[in-house]
């Protein structure tokens, strides 16, 4: 059984740039509710450094 909060990604194919940025964007507003805002763009600019 899956955890509520554990959060799965299943690509098919190639992922394109645009895949990954609709990622980033999931993962922050899912970061968000859960952390709070500051700690989120710390890990934002970590993300987004990485892509």
């Amino acid at each position: 059984m899956v955890k509520e909060k554990e959060i799965k990604v299943i690509t098919l194919g190639r992922i394109t740039l645009e895949d990954k940025r609709n990622y980033a964007r999931a993962m922050a507003r899912a970061l968000m509710s859960e952390y709070g805002k500051e700690t989120c763009e710390r890990v934002l600019v970590k993300l987004k450094n990485s892509l």
